[in-house]
């Protein structure tokens, strides 16, 4: 079961490696990602780690990118973060939704606001204010005993807010007065998020400074005591998570994900019995549709070799609809990881497959040597269409 823990900074990456003892590393794409397991009460995680840097438009990349890479079931922003209301440094914040303060319009009159905000996964929050009430998580941490643990909203801009006499902290008192917390990445991983609605997700700050005085915060130590609770947080929040009290993702029964699959990956099917396709499989065929397609082939191997060579046979699709059922059944984590791509693919609306049943085959070469290939509606084969 995949997580992914997002950290925009060393200090807070460091803190939450302290958790992880062992730990392997992934560059993938000019991108360093550190990988290492955590066992729950209930469940085995592996833990992705990756430093995403400062500011929103970076944490927005980072947190797509992560998802393609590794699929998560869920995504947590671990970090540090300036106080605002009702918090003292070393206390943790959790947000609950979270504003984009510098949106709006500048006009003759000053600057008008228009919030951009979003709120946080309800389940993880449930399970956050149960890991706040026990107090284990303070177990995990030095210095935790008088630390406590605040939910309300996060707000971030791309500017680091110093001091309280100041434009921008004004604004935000003037126009999100419920704001518990400040840092720079909320609002680009909300959005980021969006884009994936079956991938549960939160923030969990530290507090590090009140933002007046916040470079003598800084060289005091702040943040690091700060990340040091953030992530006894995250990992006391993972040790208590149990799947099976919500539904990641939508509980789908193994019959109806088996059909799906199936229908999803039949394209590929058709383009596997082809031989000698080289690059143009990938050309053809959607990302999250490939990795799909990799992920259930080894589950129904015999019945997938028989289902290449009548691909349009209904006894034999439905031979690999019974093996996929009976291979998922009993296997949560694998049946959720699937699930999860199954609903992703369906959100990206997938380019080279369509509602229609449309193929689109680019650099079509040598494409039909050797096979056939069929659809529903219209193939087509650089720019030569055809029915």
């Amino acid at each position: 079961m995949n997580v992914a823990l997002l950290t925009p900074i060393l200090v807070e990456h460091n803190a939450i490696m302290a958790h992880l003892p062992a730990l392997s590393e992934q560059m993938i794409d000019g991108n360093r990602y550190l990988l290492g397991s955590f066992e729950g009460k209930f469940h085995s995680f592996n833990v992705i780690t990756h430093q995403s840097g400062s500011k929103n438009e970076n944490t927005a990349l980072a947190t797509e990118r992560i998802i393609r890479q590794f699929n998560p079931l869920i995504v947590i922003l671990a970090g540090v973060a300036g106080g605002v209301k009702d918090v003292e440094i070393g206390d943790l914040v959790i947000g609950t939704k979270y504003y984009g303060y510098e949106f709006g319009k500048v006009t003759p009159t000053g600057f008008a606001a228009r919030p951009e905000s979003g709120q946080y996964s309800k389940e993880l929050l449930t399970l956050a204010q149960s890991v706040a009430g026990n107090g284990n998580w303070r177990k995990r941490a030095k210095n935790a005993t008088e630390s406590k643990v605040v939910f309300g909203a996060i707000a971030a801009g791309n500017k680091v807010i110093a001091a309280t006499d100041s434009d921008a902290y004004r604004l935000l008192k003037q126009t999100y007065n419920d704001t518990t917390a400040i840092e720079m990445e909320a609002i680009g991983f909300g959005q980021a998020m969006q884009s994936y609605p079956s991938i549960r997700f939160l923030n969990v700050r530290g507090i590090s400074d009140l933002l007046d005085g916040k470079s003598k915060s800084d060289v005091g130590g702040s943040q690091e005591l700060a990340a040091a609770h953030m992530a006894a947080f995250v990992f006391e929040l993972l040790y208590q998570l149990d799947i099976s009290q919500f539904k990641i993702f939508g509980g789908m029964d193994v019959k109806e994900l088996s059909k799906q699959i199936i229908g999803l990956i039949l394209p590929i099917v058709k383009l596997d019995a082809v031989k000698e396709i080289g690059d143009d499989f990938k050309d053809a065929t959607n990302g999250t549709v490939r990795e799909l397609w990799k992920k259930v082939k080894p589950l129904f191997i015999e019945e997938y070799e028989e289902l290449k060579k009548e691909p349009d046979d209904v006894d034999a699709q439905a031979d690999a609809r019974s093996e996929l059922k009976r291979a998922l059944e009993g296997k949560e984590d694998l049946k959720r990881e699937i699930e999860g791509l199954v609903k992703r693919i369906k959100e990206e609306k997938p380019s080279g497959f369509n509602n229609s049943g449309t193929i689109t085959v680019n650099k079509a070469k040598n494409v039909m040597i050797g096979g056939s290939i069929s659809a529903d509606g219209n193939v087509y084969f650089g720019d030569i269409k055809g029915k």
